[in-house]
């Protein structure tokens, strides 16, 4: 009896997992996704393009039958202006051309991901004042963003000293130096000076 209904419910599990699964196959078969829209230029949201992109050659991948339809199925939907970036690889006289759409997608991925955060690198360091904050602190965040975006010290020694902050400016005015480590040293110097000028200033107020 007990390995009767082991049977049972060996088949009816099965049947439930044929079932499901068959419905799944015909699900995608009978939705077809609509197309995604023209990857035109690195302001869209290259995220979001390459998600219905995926979710469009996983999801229709009946009407993709070989890979050489998925390949020209992306290539379709980028606009002649992105396309010269990927254009050499599409060849197929060359010997690293692109096999696989995926190929496409990850070029396009990194491509266009790296520009975006190039981007908002360039916004961040072009709010980023010391005003208040110390200097030491201020050094920081200035180096961890303009490594990233690779100026030279030229550059940098001209943005550092249009960013620091308005007190140190005023100190600094007779301090000329082309050297941008000489300048970073004489800033660290006298912003220890003026904290503590503000703190006996405000110990004073507070004594009177």
């Amino acid at each position: 009896m007990k390995k009767k209904n082991v049977i049972i419910h060996h088949l009816e599990a099965t049947s439930s997992w044929l079932s499901t699964s068959i419905s799944k196959d015909r699900f995608s078969r009978l939705i077809k996704l609509s197309d995604s829209s023209l990857f035109k230029d690195s302001r869209q949201n290259v995220n979001n393009w390459l998600f219905w992109m995926w979710n469009k050659l996983k999801m229709n991948k009946n009407y993709f039958s070989i890979e050489e339809m998925k390949i020209a199925y992306v290539k379709s939907r980028v606009s002649e202006t992105m396309i010269k970036h990927i254009a050499l690889r599409m060849r197929n006289t060359i010997t690293n051309s692109f096999l696989e759409a995926e190929e496409i997608l990850s070029i396009i991925n990194k491509m266009y991901d790296d520009l975006n955060r190039h981007h908002t690198t360039q916004r961040q360091f072009l709010k980023l004042y010391q005003n208040k904050i110390f200097f030491h602190e201020f050094w920081i965040k200035f180096q961890r963003l303009s490594a990233k975006l690779e100026y030279n010290n030229e550059t940098l020694l001209d943005d550092l000293q249009h960013k620091i902050s308005s007190d140190l400016q005023r100190v600094m005015i007779n301090e000329w130096t082309m050297n941008l480590n000489e300048f970073v040293n004489i800033c660290m110097r006298f912003d220890v000076w003026l904290t503590k000028l503000n703190a006996w200033s405000t110990l004073k107020t507070s004594m009177t």
